[in-house]
């Protein structure tokens, strides 16, 4: 069987992190290794203890300072030695058959390059988390089956794309890959971050620290693949305790600024490489949709310039007749 690495991130959570490492441990598949990348965390991981706590093959990698997410993940690939590498954050689990359905799935259709896992909520709060995915899947699922399907496994076409750019449940972000496929993916990524065509890698990465944007690989690692599938069984478990900032409804203003972020990146990136250009107009589409959305945000909020700003970016990118007509009954009535 193939091997496949384990990127594990964490910050200050030693007892998450252990149960995250148990989850791995009781695979009935063994992961390759196991790499853990302390964020700078206050009382550092303790090797030692982990390697004597648990089986599994285990490597844990120190920054003396917060690198962010994004960072340390990729931290973790560099590091990586096997075929496959999975994420999983220190507050989640995999299923017990997780490595072994997603690697038995790869055997099997050798072609492929991404497979999307299956989410499943465990938790206070897992319940409207799950009914909110479902549905969301269901959409996509209905619309993008391609040729073969079987059991809880789904193929999918070409319009994938498309439909990931009205939504990314997080099925579509949480993906076992190639190592090659997560480098040559995160490569061009980065580049589409940066004013210089050809910066290396390195250089490239430097512009995204921080919180790393899942659902913001998933648009390029679809565009820039062909050959992708989603087992739909809830193999990542994710934990719902509103312990993550994403939780919160105070952040929904920062998760719409992040999105315009990812959006405008990909719009430019679609006008300037081939890889894109083929969606650029869907992209557009997309982008002028979001500042709609904002501005709808923050008129509810009771900000009128504020909204008045975002709405004159959506008619101006798409000037949609829906736009048009809520620019003027809102800011010029009769």
């Amino acid at each position: 069987m193939n091997s496949i690495s384990v990127i594990v991130p964490t910050h200050n959570r030693p007892d998450l992190l252990q149960e995250a490492l148990s989850s791995l441990e009781k695979q009935t598949v063994k992961p390759s290794e196991v790499i853990v990348v302390d964020d700078g965390s206050v009382k550092p991981v303790d090797e030692k203890l982990l390697k004597k706590q648990f089986s599994i093959e285990l490597k844990v990698l120190f920054n003396e300072s917060s690198k962010g997410l994004a960072w340390a993940r990729h931290q973790g690939v560099e590091y990586a030695t096997s075929e496959f590498i999975v994420h999983l954050d220190d507050d989640d689990l995999l299923a017990p058959d997780g490595i072994e359905n997603v690697m038995e799935l790869f055997e099997s259709n050798p072609e492929l390059d991404i497979v999307f896992l299956g989410v499943e909520g465990f938790g206070s709060r897992a319940r409207y988390f799950n009914q909110a995915q479902k549905k969301s899947l269901d959409q996509i699922l209905k619309r993008t089956f391609g040729p073969t399907t079987k059991e809880n496994v789904h193929f999918f076409n070409d319009r994938l794309f498309g439909e990931l750019l009205q939504s990314v449940p997080m099925a579509f972000q949480r993906a076992v890959v190639r190592r090659e496929t997560w480098h040559a993916v995160s490569t061009f990524r980065f580049r589409c971050y940066s004013k210089i065509r050809d910066k290396d890698f390195i250089e490239g990465r430097k512009r995204i620290t921080g919180p790393l944007r899942d659902s913001e690989w998933a648009f390029y690692g679809v565009a820039l693949n062909k050959r992708f599938a989603l087992i739909k069984n809830g193999l990542y478990l994710q934990r719902c305790e509103g312990q993550g900032k994403v939780s919160n409804p105070e952040q929904r203003q920062a998760q719409m600024n992040q999105l315009l972020c990812i959006k405008k990146k990909l719009y430019g990136a679609s006008q300037k490489y081939g890889q894109l250009s083929v969606w650029e107009n869907q992209i557009k589409s997309s982008l002028a949709r979001s500042y709609f959305n904002t501005s709808y945000y923050h008129l509810s909020k009771g900000s009128r310039i504020t909204s008045l700003k975002y709405l004159i970016k959506a008619v101006k990118l798409k000037p949609k007749p829906t736009y048009i007509k809520f620019f003027i009954r809102t800011f010029f009535p009769l």
